[in-house]
């Protein structure tokens, strides 16, 4: 339809990621594995404001569990959609 994806809301989990060589991809390229498991920093991004967050993971079957940074209280995802990105510490983000 030509109309842009857009989303409300959208929460970004920053996580350790690693080249994985000599398992290339269907492209030829090397893999990436992005570390689920353990704990880090995010962002949700909701009503014109960034909010920062925390997550864990304990063990690859344990759900991801989000709590705000300043208060440590869990976090109440707001209704609506929301875009959930994984993208690797040091990589370059824009707010705009």
């Amino acid at each position: 339809s030509d109309e842009p994806l857009t989303a409300a809301h959208v929460l970004v989990q920053w996580v350790t990621q690693e080249v994985v060589y000599g398992d290339p991809d269907p492209g030829g390229n090397p893999r990436r594995l992005q570390h689920l498991v353990g704990s880090g920093k995010g962002t949700l991004y909701s009503g014109g404001r960034a909010i920062a967050l925390l997550w864990s993971r304990p063990a690859a079957a344990d759900g991801t569990h989000w709590t705000y940074e300043e208060s440590g209280e869990p976090v109440v995802l707001p209704p609506g959609l929301i875009w959930w990105e994984i993208v690797p510490i040091g990589a370059g983000l824009t707010e705009t």
